[in-house]
């Protein structure tokens, strides 16, 4: 399976401050967190 990213801007629940993504593969590793802002398309990675 591939992840092509997200489909649209992400928006942020009230009072949040900040959002990170981590990608969990399926052989075990991760990958970030990622730090995206309020509004934007956080990459595939």
């Amino acid at each position: 399976m591939q992840f092509a990213g997200f489909s649209g801007p992400v928006a942020y629940p009230d009072a949040a401050t900040g959002a990170t993504i981590t990608y969990y593969n399926a052989d075990g590793t991760t990958e970030g967190p990622t730090s995206f802002a309020d509004g934007a398309t956080s990459p595939a990675t």
